[in-house]
């Protein structure tokens, strides 16, 4: 990809985030020429020799940036990591976790209920105990003619009993791991939130200074404006002259309407560029960045940025986390095995009128303890390997993850190196194409050189005027990257 390319992908790079569909009404250049006659009052060799001295005479209204709220880079991460729909939504999955350590914890409370029975039968049972035994009687010569005997109630129809149940759980292996895997999940999620919030402030950071780019390409297309619009009036004065072809100025003039056109596509470019800012940062309006201090480049050293990366990155914690989960789930398949104890203490209570057959107390309690022995169950098995398969996936993923940060973070040494260098050659050519122009100028004015040889100038000068401003943005993004393979927090861009 050459340096034009790039900087045109990276001055729209924040845009792409945010909506495409922004408009924007870009005030024309006006360019206030020489009327034609102050130019006949003057002679031209006088009008050549100003306009060597100062070459920029002609006056310009370049269309205003939109207006804008300035907000720092700092301030852009605050609001950015504040009001976010994402990160919200995703911190309402952290009040999840903290419920199913409440819910892990309750298997080892008691749980007491209570219930009230209401019974209703088609009839009472009773039992008339004195007529059984009056035949008897009658047999061993007691009389019974006195005898009264009334019919004993034993189930009466209706019944209303109350009872108050108590579960104890006494010992359960399997519930402590369960506690253990909802706090350890717990810690996974929140390493999950900030990794999510890092990617934002990423995100964030790389949209601030693509804007920051674009806005500095605005002011080179306008120098391009001035130098176009100057050969073109010199092309013109030459055509007055007689000294001069028509090409010469139709060659001016498409140079000048080129430059026009690439200054609205860079206020276009910049404003798509702040439109996508301030959706990351959810601010109203277009934000005008501001210039920054410059990012501290960290010591190169490869094994020192291998280790700084080994000790802070995230889905280093990650994976460690989850291979703690899956080592927990194998625990909870072997407390399986072990016996569970458990008491049930219930009281109740009869709210109607005991039966006259058996204990007349209203009031009753007992007290059960259970003893649970796993004696076979095939199914724990295949659970066992199951689990021992997980924490090999995860030690696999830990080993694939150290190698590929490795070479992420190597490439990106290379890649900055490299990207400094551009800087420097590029800001040689720059140099070269700034002085290039001058000759061509001074050439063409004197009537030595041809408009041919300034157009050609002019983009040449331009073209190494855009390859600076992208080898420098080339080069932040990618200490911007090196930073987010270091683990670096974010949030410390804006110090």
């Amino acid at each position: 990809m050459n340096s034009r390319c790039f900087l045109r992908f990276a001055v729209v790079l924040a845009s792409v985030l945010g909506s495409s569909s922004f408009s924007l009404a870009q005030e024309p250049v006006v360019v206030r020429l020489p009327s034609q006659e102050q130019a006949q009052e003057t002679e031209l060799v006088q009008e050549e020799e100003e306009a060597s001295a100062t070459p920029w005479l002609l006056e310009f209204d370049f269309p205003p940036l939109t207006p804008g709220e300035e907000l720092s880079l700092s301030d852009a991460l605050s609001l950015a990591e504040a009001r976010n729909p994402s990160l919200e939504l995703i911190s309402m999955e952290l009040v999840k976790a903290d419920a199913r350590i409440k819910q892990a914890y309750g298997l080892l409370l008691p749980m007491l209920n209570a219930n009230v029975q209401w019974t209703h039968k088609d009839k009472e049972d009773v039992a008339d105990m004195g007529a059984g035994f009056k035949p008897l009687l009658e047999m061993l010569g007691i009389p019974t003619d006195n005898m009264d005997s009334k019919p004993t109630v034993i189930s009466a129809q209706d019944t209303v009993n109350g009872a108050l149940v108590l579960n104890v759980p006494i010992f359960n292996a399997v519930t402590w791991t369960q506690i253990e895997m909802a706090e350890v999940s717990k810690e996974l999620l929140f390493s999950s939130m900030e990794q999510a919030t890092q990617s934002l402030l990423f995100g964030v950071a790389t949209a601030y200074y693509a804007a920051l780019m674009s806005k500095t390409v605005i002011a080179m297309y306008e120098e391009q404006i001035r130098a176009a619009a100057w050969q073109l009036e010199i092309a013109q004065r030459r055509v007055d002259a007689q000294a001069g072809l028509r090409i010469e100025v139709v060659r001016a003039q498409t140079a000048f309407e080129q430059a026009v056109q690439d200054l609205a596509n860079a206020h276009l470019a910049f404003d798509n560029a702040r439109d996508a800012l301030a959706v990351l940062c959810d601010v109203e309006g277009l934000p005008m960045p501001v210039a920054s201090t410059p990012l501290l480049v960290p010591e190169l050293d490869e094994q020192s940025l291998l280790s700084t990366a080994t000790s802070q990155r995230l889905d280093y914690e990650q994976l460690e986390l989850q291979k703690e989960i899956a080592e927990l789930q194998l625990d909870q398949v072997w407390m399986g095995f072990l016996p569970s104890l458990s008491g049930v203490w219930q009281a109740s209570y009869q709210f109607t009128e005991p039966s006259g057959f058996g204990a007349s107390d209203r009031f009753r309690w007992l007290f059960v303890v259970t003893l649970s022995i796993p004696l076979y169950n095939q199914m724990r098995y295949g659970q066992l390997d199951e689990m021992r398969a997980n924490i090999e996936k995860s030690e696999v993923e830990l080993r694939t993850t150290s190698l590929n940060v490795g070479k992420e973070v190597r490439q990106l040494r290379r890649d900055y190196l490299t990207a400094v260098a551009a800087i420097d050659s590029a800001q040689r050519q720059s140099l070269l194409a700034d002085e290039g122009l001058e000759l061509a100028m001074s050439a063409y004015e004197a009537g030595a050189g041809s408009s041919l040889e300034v157009s050609d100038a002019l983009k040449l000068d331009a073209s190494a005027a855009i390859n600076v401003a992208a080898s420098r943005l080339r080069a932040q993004m990618t200490l911007l990257q090196l930073y987010r393979a270091l683990g670096d927090d974010m949030r410390s861009l804006g110090d």
